[in-house]
C-alpha cells in the first residue's frame, strides 16, 4: 500500500495541527512520528495491519501498544473519549471551538515594565508553537509557575524576552531578572522595589516575611516574572541540595504556585530541581522541554549568513548540534571563513563534529593556544565586558598589543567570544564552562603542587567592581573552597597545605611574578582562618583582598600591587571629585585630607589634620583649599600639605556652615546666631556681614556665577543673597522642617534643598516658585548634589539611601542601597558615569549610575568607644564606632564582645540589678544584653532613625531612649514593648532619668532641654540657654542638679526642681561630648580642650584639675563607684584615672586591625597608603 501525493499533505490539515498543540498543551511534547504515522493512517481509514505493513511495524505492536496510548493521550488533550473510530469528529470539534470561542484576555493597558539586562531579541528564530502554548499557559489557563527548561543556549532567555514582549499588555507589572550573582533576599527585594514603587525601602531582613510580602502584591496586581536562568542557584549546591543562602528559592516558587493570586511566574533553567516544585500533574503549574530549532527554523540561521547546502546538509548539521541556536551561531561564522560558505563541505572535513555542549566546547578549548586559554579564563573572572588594555594588566606573561589583538580576533571569529564597543566578554553559557573548567583546573592544580593557572591567574580580583568581585568570590572562590574541604576534611588541614605552598615559595622562588600568594591569601581569608602571625614575606601579593585583621603578619619586602586594605579616614565631612574626575577627595573630622585616584581607589596622599573637632568642612571647586571650622574662628588649609594658610575671625559663636565660590575666589560662613559672612578667600577679609532671618543657617552654596549665595536653615526657610548688592533677594519657606543641605544647578537657574521633612524641594531661581517636591525618603534628607547635565538630582538620607530624581518629572529613577549608616555627603562625578557617597559609618561608596551598582567601597577602621557606663559592681561597658558593644573588667581589661548591631553603638547603659546592659545604635535599634553570658536578649525596633540614647529606669522595668527621629520612646524592659511615644521638635541627641523615676530629660539639636513627666509624658519645662546643639545631659545621684554640655563647648549646672541655671562655663572650645557627675556630685568631669578630661568643681565652677594622656578627642566619660574615672578617645583607648590624684592608673585598648603588622621595604603602595596602614598598627622596622 503506497500513500498519494495528497496524503503525504495531510500534515498541514488544520486537524492535525490542532491535535498536535492540544497535546503539546497537556504534555508538553508533541506528536511521535509513529503516532502521527497512526493519525494518518486512521484518518485515511486504513487498518492497523495494512499501516503496519506500510510503514515496517508489526501490526501487533500498533494495535496493542501504540494505537492505544495514542487514543488516551488524546482524550485527555481534547477532553472527551476518542477512539480510532470518532477521533476525526473529536478533532473536528475542538478547531470548532477554538475558532467560535477567542481567549477572554483583558487588555490591560495601564503598565509598568522592568527589562532588567533582558537580552535584545530583535532577530528570533522559530518557536511559533512553543509561544501559543505557553501564552495559552500564561494568559488563557492563568498559571501560576511556568518553567521553561533547556540545555544551555537552546534559546529560553531569548524565548523568555520574546514572550514577555508579546504578552505584555495582559499584565500591569513585567519585570526581567537574570539570577546570575543574585540571592534571594535581593531579587525579593527588587521586584517589591518595583512593584511598589520603590515605597517600601525598610524591608524585614527575614526571607519568609519578604516572601508574603511579595504575594500581597501578586494578589492585588497582575504581574509577569520571569527569573531567568535559575540553574545558577543550583550550580554551587551543599550536599543538601543547594546553598542554605538560596533555600528561599524554593520557599518563593512553591507560595507563588500554591497560593491564589492573579500573577505568574516564568522560570527558565537547564535543569529542574526535584525540591523546588510541587508534584507533577499540578493544573497551575506547567514544565516545557524546550528543544532545538526544527530544520526549518535552524535553515534561516545559515542563510541569513548566506551559508549554501543540500536539504541533506542542512538535516545533517542540525541533527549534528541537536537545533542549538547558540551552537548555529557559532557554527555559522567557521563554515563561512574557511569553508567558503559551503556546508557539504564543512561536513566532509570532520573536523568539527560536536555530540553536545560540553564536547563543542572541550574541542573548541583544547584547541586554543596558550595565549587563547588565558584570555578565555581571564574573561570567565571578570564577569563583565572588559578591554584590551585591561586583559593586558590581567595577563601574567608580559605580551604585545598586537599579539594580544590577534588572539582575540582569532576568539572572536570562532564566536567563543564577543566583541561590542571595543570591550571583549563571553556568552552565559561559554563563560560558565569556561569556569568550571577553571574550577577544576585550579583544584587539581592545589593537589598536586604543580602551578600554572593558580599562578597566572586571579581566583578574585581585589581591585574589580563590588559586584563583581562578589561574583567572583560566590561562582570562583566558593566552590574552589567547598572541593578544598572535600578533599582534606577541615579547615586546618586546608590551612596548613596552603601554609606550605607560602613556605615553599618563599624558599625557591621569593618574589616571583604571580598571583599565587594573592590566591592563597584569598582563600585564607574567605575561609575566616586567623591570619595572626603568618608570615607572607617576600613575596608578590596581588590582587588580594587584606580588609581583615593580620596581627603580627610579616609583610617584610613583599609586592602588594592591586591589594585592598582597610582604610582611616574615620568621619567625613565632605568629599569632591576633581574636576578631571580622574581624584576624589575627603575631609574628616580632624581636617585630615586625603585623595584617592578614582579609577580603583588607591590611595595618592594623605595630610594629617588639626588638634581640634572640626564642626563643618569643605572642599575648594579647584580641590586646592581646605574649609573647616572648630569653633568661631574659620580656617583655610592647603589640600596638599596641611598647612593653615590663614586663620579668619570675626564670628562671635560657632560657625555651624561654610561654603566656597565656583571661582574659589570669596567663601561664606554662617554661625549659630544666624550671622553670615562673606570672605575674600585671597586676603582673608570680610567682605560684608548678613543677619539671616532664622536662629540660625544649616547650610550655604553659592550659585555657578558667584554672584549669589543661598542659605537654609533650622526653620525650614532659604534665604537668597545678592553678593554684589550685599543684600537678601527674597525667602523662600516651602519646608516643614530644618533645611539640610543645598545646591545651585550647573546653569545656575534651579535651587533644590533637602530637609529634616523628608522631602528635596525644587525652586526656580528667577521667580522662586517652587517647581517640584520629590518625596520618597523615609527620614531626613542630609545632602542633595545636581548632576553635571543638570538632568538628575541625588540626594543622601539618613534612611541610608540615596536617590536619583528626573529633575524634569520629579521621578525617582533609582534608590542606590548598600549603606548601613546616614548618608552624609553625595557628589557626582565630572563624567556624570559614577557618583560618590560618604556615610557616618565611616564608608566612601562609588556607584555605577548606569547599572545602580556599587563599584567601590572604602571602609575605615575607627574603633573607639562612643560610649561608657560602670555598673554597681565594678564592670565597664563600652558602646563602639565600629558597632560592637564591649564588656571590660577595668583591672584585667576585656571581657567579651558583643556584636549584633550592624552600625555605631551611641550609648550603653546597666540595669540597676546589673544583670542587664542595654545599647542603642545608629542601626535604629535598642538592644538589651545579659551581662553572664553576652546573649542578645531583645531588639527593640521603633525608632525610624538613629538612637543616640539610652537610660533604665531606676526600678529596671523601663527603658527610656532618645533618637534623630525627633522622638523620645518608653520601652517595656522585658518584652520590648513601645509603651508611649513623645514627640520633641527636633533630634533628640541626650537622655537622662531623674533617681525617682519621675522626670525624663531630653536634650536636643534645637539647642532646649526638656523635662517630661514620665506619668504623663507632658513637657513641663524647657530650658533655653544654651547656643549650640545639646549633646549631653546627666543626674547628680540625688536628683537634684542638671548638667548640660552643648556644641557651644559650654557646660551648664542647672537646679531639677527650678530650672534655673547655678553655673556656666567654658569647657571646651569645640564641643562638649561627654559630661558625668562624680557618685557624691561635687565633681562634674568633662572633655576639654587639647584633648583632656576636665574636673570641675560643681559649686564653684572652677576647673579643678585636667588630665592630660589622650592623643585624640575625649568622647565619654563614667564615673565608678569606687573612684575610678573612665574616659575614651578618639585615638581608640580608654583610660582609667584616679580621681584624687588624676593619674591615669590604667589605659585599655583592642588591637588594631594590623597591629605590629610588618611592611618594612614593602612595595606596591604609595606613601599615603604606607601612612595608613601605620596608623592602623603596622610597623617599619630598620
Amino acid at each position: 500500500m503506497n500513500y498519494s501525493e495528497s496524503d503525504l499533505d495531510l500534515d498541514k490539515k488544520e486537524e492535525f495541527k490542532a491535535a498536535d498543540n492540544a497535546v503539546y498543551a497537556v504534555k508538553g511534547s508533541y506528536l511521535t512520528d509513529i503516532q502521527k504515522i497512526i493519525l494518518k493512517g486512521a484518518w485515511l481509514g486504513y487498518t492497523y495491519e495494512e499501516i503496519a505493513d506500510k510503514e515496517g511495524y508489526s501490526d501487533n505492536y500498533l494495535k496493542r501498544d501504540v494505537g492505544p496510548r495514542l487514543w488516551k493521550i488524546l482524550s485527555d488533550a481534547l477532553g472527551e473519549k476518542v477512539s480510532k473510530k470518532n477521533f476525526r469528529t473529536a478533532l473536528q470539534r475542538k478547531l470548532e471551538e477554538a475558532k467560535s470561542t477567542p481567549p477572554q484576555t483583558k487588555k490591560i493597558t495601564d503598565t509598568r515594565r522592568d527589562w532588567g539586562e533582558a537580552a535584545d531579541v530583535a532577530i528570533f528564530y522559530g518557536r511559533t508553537q512553543e509561544m501559543v502554548v505557553l501564552e495559552q499557559w500564561i494568559v488563557s489557563d492563568r498559571c501560576r509557575v511556568v518553567t521553561i527548561l533547556g540545555m544551555a543556549g537552546i534559546g529560553k532567555t531569548a524565548l523568555s524576552v520574546k514572550l514577555a514582549q508579546q504578552i505584555q499588555n495582559n499584565f500591569e507589572y513585567v519585570i526581567w531578572r537574570s539570577l546570575d550573582q543574585v540571592p534571594i533576599k535581593d531579587i525579593l527585594a527588587e521586584l517589591i522595589y518595583f512593584l511598589s514603587h520603590n515605597t517600601e525601602i525598610d524591608l524585614p531582613e527575614n526571607i519568609s516575611l519578604r516572601t508574603l510580602r511579595l504575594l500581597d502584591y501578586l494578589r492585588k496586581h497582575r504581574c509577569l516574572l520571569i527569573l531567568d536562568g535559575l540553574d545558577a542557584i543550583l550550580r554551587h549546591r551543599d550536599q543538601e541540595q543547594f546553598h542554605r543562602e538560596y533555600e528561599g528559592y524554593s520557599q518563593l516558587i512553591r507560595c507563588i504556585g500554591e497560593t491564589a493570586h492573579q500573577s505568574c511566574l516564568l522560570l527558565t533553567s537547564r535543569e529542574k530541581p526535584r525540591d523546588f516544585y510541587l508534584k507533577e500533574g499540578e493544573q497551575r503549574l506547567k514544565t516545557l522541554q524546550l528543544s532545538g530549532l526544527n530544520l526549518e527554523e535552524g535553515q534561516q540561521i545559515f542563510k541569513d549568513s548566506q551559508l549554501h547546502g543540500t536539504r541533506e546538509s542542512y538535516a545533517k548539521i542540525m541533527n549534528i548540534y541537536g537545533g542549538n541556536p547558540l551552537l548555529l551561531k557559532m557554527v555559522a561564522p567557521i563554515v563561512q571563513d574557511v569553508f567558503d560558505r559551503d556546508i557539504t563541505e564543512f561536513l566532509n572535513s570532520g573536523k568539527t563534529v560536536f555530540s553536545n555542549i560540553k564536547n563543542l566546547f572541550d574541542q573548541d578549548f583544547e584547541c586554543l593556544s596558550q595565549m587563547e586559554q588565558d584570555i578565555m579564563y581571564w574573561l570567565a573572572i571578570n564577569r563583565e565586558p572588559v578591554s584590551l588594555r585591561e586583559l593586558a594588566e590581567d595577563i601574567l606573561q608580559e605580551v604585545h598589543p598586537l599579539e594580544l589583538a590577534e588572539a582575540l580576533e582569532s576568539l572572536r571569529q570562532r564566536a567563543l567570544i564577543e566583541k561590542t564597543s571595543g570591550l571583549f566578554t563571553q556568552q552565559p553559557a561559554i563563560a560558565e564552562y569556561v569556569t568550571d573548567r577553571f574550577i577544576k583546573q585550579i583544584c587539581l592544580e592545589l593537589k598536586t603542587q604543580q602551578f600554572v593557572f593558580f599562578k597566572s591567574h586571579a581566583l578574585v580580583k581585589a581591585s574589580a567592581k563590588e559586584y563583581i568581585r562578589n561574583a567572583q568570590t560566590r561562582y570562583i572562590l566558593q566552590p574552589i573552597v567547598n572541593q578544598l574541604f572535600a578533599d582534606m576534611g577541615s579547615r586546618k588541614s586546608i590551612a596548613h597545605h596552603l601554609s606550605k605552598i607560602i613556605k615553599n615559595l618563599q624558599e625557591r622562588s621569593p618574589l616571583q611574578p604571580g598571583y599565587t600568594s594573592g590566591n592563597i591569601l584569598n582563600l585564607l581569608r574567605h575561609m575566616q582562618v586567623d591570619l595572626d602571625g603568618y608570615d607572607f614575606s617576600h613575596l608578590k601579593i596581588w590582587q588580594a583582598r587584606l580588609d581583615v585583621d593580620l596581627h603580627q603578619v610579616n609583610l617584610a619586602s613583599s609586592d602588594l600591587d592591586k591589594s585592598v586594605f582597610l582604610a582611616n579616614f574615620g568621619s567625613l565631612l565632605a568629599i569632591a571629585f576633581s574636576s578631571n574626575g580622574q581624584f576624589l577627595s575627603a575631609v574628616n573630622t580632624s581636617g585630615a585630607t586625603y585623595i584617592w585616584h578614582v579609577p580603583q581607589m588607591k590611595l595618592r596622599h594623605l595630610t594629617k589634620g588639626y588638634n581640634s573637632w572640626l564642626r563643618v568642612a569643605t572642599l575648594s571647586p579647584d580641590g586646592q583649599t581646605l574649609v573647616c571650622t572648630s569653633d568661631r574662628t574659620v580656617k583655610l588649609g592647603d589640600v596638599h600639605t596641611g598647612q593653615c594658610l590663614k586663620s579668619l575671625h570675626g564670628h562671635r559663636h560657632p560657625v555651624c556652615a561654610v561654603a566656597v565660590s565656583s571661582d574659589s575666589r570669596m567663601l561664606a560662613s554662617a554661625s549659630y546666631d544666624g550671622i553670615i559672612k562673606l570672605w575674600s578667600a585671597d586676603t582673608g577679609e570680610s567682605i560684608t556681614t548678613w543677619r539671616g532671618g532664622a536662629s540660625y543657617i544649616t547650610s550655604l552654596a553659592f550659585s555657578p556665577n558667584s554672584e549669589i549665595l543661598i542659605s537654609g536653615s533650622s526653620t525650614g526657610t532659604i534665604e537668597l543673597w545678592s553678593v554684589s548688592s550685599q543684600r537678601c533677594l527674597t525667602l523662600l519657606h516651602q519646608h516643614t522642617s530644618a533645611i539640610q543641605s543645598v545646591a545651585f544647578s550647573p546653569d545656575g537657574q534651579t535651587i533644590a534643598s533637602g530637609s529634616s521633612d523628608r522631602t528635596v524641594k525644587l525652586y526656580s531661581l528667577s521667580t522662586g516658585e517652587c517647581l517640584k517636591t520629590l518625596e520618597d525618603h523615609t527620614s531626613e534628607v542630609q545632602s542633595v548634589a545636581f548632576s553635571p547635565d543638570g538632568h538628575t538630582i541625588a540626594s543622601g538620607s539618613s534612611d541610608r539611601t540615596i536617590k536619583l530624581w528626573s529633575i524634569s518629572t520629579g521621578e525617582c529613577r533609582a534608590t542606590l542601597k548598600g549603606h548601613t549608616g546616614q548618608i552624609r555627603a553625595v557628589t557626582f562625578n565630572p563624567d556624570g558615569q559614577t557618583l560618590a557617597s560618604s556615610s557616618n559609618e565611616q564608608t566612601i561608596k562609588i556607584w555605577e549610575l548606569s547599572t545602580g551598582e556599587c563599584i567601590r567601597t572604602l571602609r575605615a577602621y575607627a574603633n573607639w568607644a562612643v560610649s561608657l557606663a560602670f555598673s554597681a559592681d565594678g564592670l565597664m561597658a563600652s558602646g563602639n564606632n565600629d558597632a560592637s558593644v564591649r564588656l571590660w573588667n577595668p583591672q584585667d581589661g576585656e571581657i567579651r564582645v558583643m556584636q549584633g548591631h550592624t552600625s555605631r553603638v551611641q550609648s550603653v547603659a546597666f540595669s540597676p540589678d546589673c544583670q542587664t546592659l542595654a545599647s542603642a545604635s545608629n542601626d535604629h535599634t535598642l538592644k538589651l544584653w545579659s551581662v553572664t553570658t553576652g546573649e542578645c536578649l531583645i531588639t527593640l525596633y521603633g525608632h525610624q532613625n538613629q538612637v543616640r540614647s539610652a537610660a533604665f529606669h531606676p526600678d529596671g522595668s523601663t527603658i527610656i531612649s532618645g533618637s534623630d527621629d525627633c522622638t523620645v520612646k518608653l520601652w517595656d524592659a522585658t518584652t520590648g514593648e513601645c509603651l508611649s511615644t513623645m514627640q520633641h521638635p527636633s533630634q533628640v541627641r541626650t537622655v537622662a532619668l531623674s533617681s525617682d523615676g519621675q522626670v525624663i530629660i531630653s536634650g536636643s539639636k534645637d539647642r532646649t532641654i526638656r523635662l517630661w513627666h514620665v506619668s504623663t509624658q507632658q513637657c513641663y519645662q524647657t530650658l533655653r540657654e544654651h547656643t549650640g546643639h545639646i549633646k549631653a545631659v546627666v543626674l547628680s545621684a540625688d536628683g537634684q542638679r542638671l548638667a548640660s554640655g552643648s556644641d557651644d563647648g559650654i557646660v551648664k549646672v542647672w537646679d531639677v526642681h527650678t530650672g534655673q541655671c547655678l553655673q556656666s562655663f567654658q569647657a571646651d572650645t569645640s564641643t562638649i561630648w561627654a559630661i558625668a557627675f562624680s557618685p557624691d556630685g561635687h565633681i562634674l568631669a568633662t572633655n576639654g580642650d587639647h584633648f583632656s578630661v576636665r574636673l570641675w568643681d560643681v559649686k564653684t565652677g572652677e576647673c579643678l584639675k585636667s588630665l592630660q594622656g589622650h592623643k585624640s578627642w575625649v568622647r565619654a566619660i563614667a564615673f565608678s563607684s569606687d573612684g575610678l574615672i573612665a574616659s575614651s578617645s578618639q585615638d581608640e583607648t580608654i583610660k582609667l584615672w584616679h580621681i584624687t590624684t588624676g593619674e591615669c592608673q590604667k589605659t585599655l585598648r583592642t588591637a588594631r586591625p594590623y597591629e605590629d603588622m610588618n611592611i618594612t621595604d614593602i612595595e606596591g603602595l604609595t606613601d599615603a597608603q604606607k601612612a595608613a596602614l601605620k596608623a592602623l598598627g603596622a610597623v617599619e622596622r630598620s
